[in-house]
Order: C-alpha cells, then sequence, then structure tokens
C-alpha cells in the first residue's frame, strides 16, 4: 500500500490543533453544493475507486489533526488520484462506511487536506508548505470550506474510468 501523505507531518503545539473539530457551519451554498456533486458524475467516480480498490495509508499524525484516528491506528482507504496539467495532484479518499471523504490537494507551493462528511460539510482541514512537509497547521473552517469546496467540485468533471 502506498503511503500518500508525507510521513513527515507533525502537528503544532497550538491550542487549536488539539480541540475535537467541529463541523463548519453549513453555508446557505451547502445544500446546492450537495445536489450539484450528488447529481453529477461524483457517484460514478466513488464506485470507480471502490471498484478498482486501491488503497493508501493516511500519516497517523495527520488523521489524529483531521479527528480520523480511531483506536490509536491511522485509517487505510480506497482513494484516486491524479496530477491535473498545470502539475497540481488531486486526491479523493473514501472513509469506511461511507462516512464521508478526505480530499488532498498538493499545489505548488502547499498541500491542503481536508475531512467531509457524507453530507459534504467540512469537518476539519490542514495544510503545509511542500518546502516544510515536517509541519502542518488546523486551517480555518469558513477558509477550508472555500478551498475543499472548489476541489470536490472539481472531481465532477473526472473521468470516473480514469486509472
Amino acid at each position: 500500500m502506498a503511503a500518500f501523505a508525507p510521513v513527515s507531518l507533525r502537528a503544532q503545539t497550538s491550542p487549536a490543533n488539539n480541540a475535537s473539530p467541529s463541523v463548519a457551519p453549513a453555508p446557505s451554498e451547502s445544500t446546492a453544493l450537495e445536489a450539484r456533486v450528488r447529481d453529477s458524475k461524483l457517484n460514478k467516480v466513488v464506485e470507480g475507486i471502490k471498484g478498482q480498490n486501491k488503497k493508501a495509508a493516511l500519516d497517523p499524525n495527520l488523521t489524529r489533526v483531521l479527528g480520523l484516528t480511531k483506536n490509536g491506528e491511522a485509517p487505510t482507504l480506497q482513494y484516486r488520484a491524479f496530477k491535473d496539467d498545470d502539475g497540481n495532484r488531486h486526491g479523493l479518499f473514501l472513509l469506511q462506511d461511507q462516512l464521508g471523504y478526505v480530499l488532498f490537494l498538493r499545489e505548488k507551493k502547499e498541500v491542503t487536506v481536508g475531512y467531509m462528511d457524507s453530507a459534504l460539510h467540512l469537518v476539519s482541514a490542514v495544510r503545509y508548505l511542500t518546502s516544510h512537509q515536517s509541519d502542518f497547521s488546523s486551517i480555518p473552517l469558513p477558509e477550508g470550506a472555500k478551498k475543499l469546496n472548489e476541489e470536490i467540485l472539481m472531481w465532477k468533471y473526472v473521468d470516473a474510468k480514469m486509472p
């Protein structure tokens, strides 16, 4: 299994990183976002991910900050990833029991990772600079929601059969 997130990530010691994650307030466009994504190809992409059964182990420190570590163990998740024409890497991970998604966006200078519940509400998000992969920090939910809402909507344009 491939390790997708760098293993050198570690949480900063700020109190915000140690707080329990809370779901971002649902903005008015949240229902529209969910409808657009659910009415799109996203379900086909999810079925394609399940069919390929490609798995990755996420970094335990990352999953702890996102609130996804259970019994001290980071989840190993089915996923799909690709590199776009601009060189950005995108990843969509499926949480077990249809509890939601982990989104991964690696741009030239920074990486953003977020946990969205099954209703596509952002629960928690972190980012780190590609030049400092050993340090990451929580993103304020409104800022994370804006970036990761754009990311989840992008997945509706992905060809479900793309490797």
